[in-house]
């Protein structure tokens, strides 16, 4: 999944963050390792959220509420606003201290975390035969 289009682009940057950490290959192995956990975790969390929440059965329900579309609206717009320059925002104080460095097993897992959530656009076609698969075995 991580291969998708639109995680792609972070794939070299990882590779560049595990390769300032080479010079010690376990430390390559658990920062890739809690990178993937971070993908997992996010994926399960989402699993979770759908298996557990009524009427929520997948996540593109969630635009068929008004209220989120136009949140989502809402952040676009402002996100578009700030990259124009007319105005920035700092992060809380308590962010600076996660320091989320990739070179860092939390941040090679916040990275993997990233990761799943931008590679939810892509995953359709992947999820759309995953789903489908169970249900043919079914019916046989």
């Amino acid at each position: 999944m991580n291969f998708t289009p639109c995680v792609l682009p972070l794939v070299p940057i990882k590779i560049m963050g595990l390769s300032r950490a080479a010079g010690n290959r376990s430390r390559c192995l658990i920062l890739g390792a809690a990178m993937s956990v971070g993908v997992m975790a996010f994926w399960m969390t989402l699993a979770i959220a759908i298996t557990s929440i009524s009427g929520f059965n997948a996540t593109n329900k969630l635009f068929q509420y008004p209220a989120f579309t136009i949140a989502v609206g809402i952040i676009i717009c402002i996100m578009a606003v700030g990259m124009c320059g007319f105005f920035s925002m700092n992060l809380p104080s308590w962010v600076d201290r996660v320091n989320p460095s990739q070179e860092t097993v939390t941040g090679s897992f916040l990275f993997g975390i990233m990761a799943g959530v931008l590679s939810t656009p892509c995953t359709a076609p992947f999820m759309g035969a995953a789903a489908a698969w169970p249900q043919l075995r079914m019916q046989r």
